[in-house]
C-alpha cells in the first residue's frame, strides 16, 4: 500500500513541475515604455519595438503617452518622429530583453530621443 502511495505522489509530483515549467515556458511578458514630448513643439510619432508599431498621438510640449507591448524578443525601441514645423527625428535607442519587464521613459527633445528612465 505505502509503495502504491508513493507512486501516487511521485507521479502528482512530476505533473505539477511539468505544469510549472510549462507555464514559464509559455508565459508572456509585458514592458511598457513611456514617450515624452521635452521639446518646444507639438509632435506625433510612431514607436516599433519587438515586432509591434504603435502610434504616438499628437503631444503638446510636457504631455506624454504610454504604451504596453509585449516581449517576445530581444528589440530596440525604432523611434520616428515628425514635429508641427515638419521636422522630423528617427533614431534606434536602447534595448529590451526577452523575458524581462521593461518600464522606460524615451524623452524627445528639439535635437534628440533618449532613454533617461529605465527599471
Amino acid at each position: 500500500m505505502l509503495k502504491k502511495y508513493l507512486k501516487i505522489v511521485t507521479v502528482v509530483g512530476v505533473l505539477v513541475a511539468a505544469a510549472l515549467g510549462l507555464r514559464f515556458l509559455f508565459s508572456i511578458s509585458y514592458g511598457a515604455v513611456t514617450v515624452i514630448n521635452d521639446s518646444h513643439e507639438e509632435l506625433t510619432g510612431v514607436v516599433a519595438v519587438c515586432g509591434q508599431t504603435f502610434n504616438v498621438p499628437a503631444l503638446m510640449p510636457g504631455d506624454r503617452d504610454k504604451i504596453r507591448y509585449k516581449l517576445v524578443a530581444d528589440s530596440s525601441y525604432a523611434v520616428a518622429v515628425k514635429f508641427k514645423s515638419g521636422k522630423e527625428l528617427r533614431k534606434d535607442v536602447g534595448y529590451v530583453t526577452n523575458g524581462i519587464e521593461f518600464d522606460d521613459e524615451l524623452h524627445v527633445t528639439d535635437k534628440d530621443v533618449e532613454i533617461v528612465y529605465r527599471h
